[in-house]
């Protein structure tokens, strides 16, 4: 649950990368998406991402 919540947030935040599967797989296009939102938003690019309640 916590992965296609990721990813509806990532759809949301990074539309012009096209639609991410909400599919709950942590795969290599989840990944990246991580990675490139890392990118735009000047933090750590590691692909490591930690939801914390009520920050969404």
């Amino acid at each position: 649950m916590a992965v296609e919540k990721l990813q509806r947030l990532l759809n949301a935040h990074v539309p012009d990368l096209g639609p991410l599967d909400v599919d709950g797989d942590f795969g290599p296009v989840t990944d990246e998406r991580v990675r490139e939102y890392q990118r735009r938003v000047d933090i750590e690019i590691d692909g490591v991402v930690v939801l914390r309640p009520g920050a969404c």
